[in-house]
């Protein structure tokens, strides 16, 4: 955000996520970038007022919250949770997993408390994770460049 949107923030690094909440709430620092699961209970609660989604779409779970690309074109920053196993592991254990993950995500008891925190789910065919991923890793490593974000 601080590059793309030349907004002069500066980020603070916290151990834990529920520290970045306890600080927003007292009022400690001004702004904070979390995903939806973090801080759900607060939004809801009216502790916190969300400003925008980093999401390149609306969340149809929070329509009323906007991108920050609908301010700065091209914005993304999007949260994700994706299931890997080790290289190696036989094709056979790889689907007998995806089909576990898929019936999960038709679970109504799996699914609609996730969705109630923010989460949408994305259905991916056996290998679209993996080109995903190293798609976004190309992606970040652009970033990480532009800001010029030294290796720790």
């Amino acid at each position: 955000m601080k590059v793309s949107a030349k907004i002069p923030i500066e980020g603070v690094a916290y151990k834990a996520s529920g520290n970045i909440i306890t600080d927003l709430i007292g009022g400690y620092i001004q702004c904070a970038f979390f995903n939806y699961m973090t801080g759900a209970a607060q939004v809801a609660s009216g502790q916190l007022v969300p400003i925008a989604i980093t999401e390149s779409k609306r969340n149809p779970h929070w329509p009323g919250i906007p991108t920050v690309s609908e301010s700065y074109p091209g914005y993304e920053v999007s949260f994700f949770v994706g299931i890997s196993a080790p290289r190696g592991i036989a094709p056979d254990v790889v689907t007998k997993i995806h089909d576990a993950i898929r019936d999960a995500q038709n679970n109504p008891k799996v699914k609609e408390p996730l969705e109630r925190v923010g989460l949408t789910f994305v259905r991916q065919a056996i290998g679209e994770y993996r080109a995903f991923i190293l798609k976004e890793s190309e992606r970040w490593r652009e970033h990480v460049k532009a800001a010029r974000i030294e290796p720790q």
